[in-house]
């Protein structure tokens, strides 16, 4: 298992050094400049889900594995950043919150309502899941019953047409 320093992102298209290929799923050393903490990261772990989005902004079907890279290292460095300002914010109560995330992008009203509607999105899903649940053999009886009924009234429709 190879591990390497990763170079900040200004020398990134600079270096002479071989790439590898963001796919591999290779691990890296990344180094924080403040603390001097390290942590250790698998690389093109968001290649394949960059890739596409890369080819539906108007990339190439297949981009260039140096770009895909770069661009995950950009990603990885943003939402790093994004978690580390949000972790700051919820320091007072000892633990991080939905809301701390909101108060770091409350600035970006397109990140703020996106984030908003998936979180409304994740209260309905779990309301419904709530409502369903299958290792009740009572609700999933009730279930049946309502599945057969509807069939019922749907055969009796054709019939009556």
């Amino acid at each position: 298992m190879e591990v390497a320093k990763r170079a900040p992102a200004s020398a990134a298209t600079t270096s002479g050094a071989p790439r590898a290929n963001p796919r591999d799923g290779e691990l890296a050393k990344d180094t924080e400049e403040d603390d001097g903490e390290a942590f250790v990261r698998r690389k093109g772990t968001f290649a394949k889900d960059l890739s596409y989005m890369m080819y539906g902004f108007g990339d190439a079907k297949e981009p260039d594995p140096e770009s895909v890279e770069l661009m995950e290292d950009m990603l990885v460095e943003y939402l790093t950043n994004v978690a580390h300002r949000a972790m700051e914010v919820a320091e007072r109560r000892g633990r991080m919150q939905t809301e701390d995330l909101l108060y770091v992008i409350r600035n970006d009203r397109k990140k703020f309502a996106r984030v908003d509607e998936l979180l409304e999105m994740n209260a309905k899903l779990k309301d419904a899941r709530k409502n369903f649940d299958l290792h009740d053999p009572q609700a999933v009886l009730a279930q049946q019953r309502e599945a057969e009924e509807a069939r019922r009234r749907e055969a009796e429709a054709k019939a009556n047409a």
